[in-house]
């Protein structure tokens, strides 16, 4: 199931954890991150109980898909930033 959602990160961005290095500022905007090993991981120890946690993991990974601003520029304002 998890590779079958893999196939839409055409770009590979989410296959592994994003860093700081790769994506400067990223967790100054991104507060819950999310990868597909982790998912990966997560589903090989048996963390998921249910198809909805599995699908919320997922879900983070899409939210996650946010332009991140110009290098020296604030992060962008959200709701939960305020």
């Amino acid at each position: 199931m998890i590779l079958a959602l893999q196939t839409h990160d055409s770009h590979a961005y989410f296959g592994e954890p994003v860093t700081e290095d790769l994506a400067p500022g990223y967790f100054q905007v991104i507060k819950e991150p999310m990868s597909f090993r982790e998912m990966k991981r997560r589903a090989a120890s048996r963390q998921y109980t249910c198809f909805r946690e599995l699908a919320r993991d997922f879900e983070l990974i899409c939210s996650n898909v946010r332009p991140l601003p110009p290098r020296g520029s604030s992060p962008p304002r959200t709701p939960e930033r305020g």
